[in-house]
């Protein structure tokens, strides 16, 4: 929940064993999903949501499920000319991280996926990619990509875990 997938978990997974069973006693959601398949969704957090304007969304947002990666931290971070970005950082307990599950289309698949949201804003050179496990709002827990950057500057942490809401209120500020 915010960590990622065990080692172990990811080897089986590439070997294609069986089943795991996943309980998640922070949100009271319960999942079973085949080893063998790995993740067709990212978590999106960032400015790329669906209720994040102006830009343009991954998504619609009837095609995307509210979600929180728990565990987490989010903040933000100033690159590219004085641009403000979203980072999370992994294991940070206490904190939750709200966004969107984001599934693959099947024309493009996680692939396609993976690749446009690395070109539009989860650059390699800034953030690592990882398999975490997110709860959605109705309780369901799933195993997300999510990108994320383990030496964020930690200075400017988002307090509510909600970039969208966060960034308003900058703007607002401003």
């Amino acid at each position: 929940m915010g960590l990622p997938i065990r080692k172990e978990i990811l080897e089986a997974a590439a070997r294609k064993e069986g089943s795991i069973a996943m309980q998640c006693g922070s949100c009271g959601g319960n999942s079973r999903q085949e080893e063998n398949s790995g993740p067709d969704c990212i978590f999106e957090y960032g400015n790329l949501m669906p209720d994040v304007l102006p830009n343009e969304p991954l998504a619609t947002p009837h095609a995307a499920t509210r979600a929180w990666l728990l565990g987490s931290r989010l903040y933000s971070f100033t690159q590219r000319g004085g641009v403000e970005y979203p980072a999370v950082r992994l294991e940070e307990s206490g904190f939750a991280v709200r966004g969107y599950v984001v599934k693959a289309s099947r024309g493009n698949g996680i692939s396609g996926l993976l690749e446009e949201t690395e070109r539009r804003q989860y650059s390699s050179e800034l953030y690592e990619r990882d398999i975490v496990e997110v709860c959605t709002e109705r309780g369901e827990r799933m195993r997300c990509y999510v990108y994320h950057c383990p030496d964020v500057d930690r200075t400017t942490p988002v307090q509510d875990g909600d970039w969208c809401k966060w960034r308003l209120q900058t703007q607002r500020d401003s």
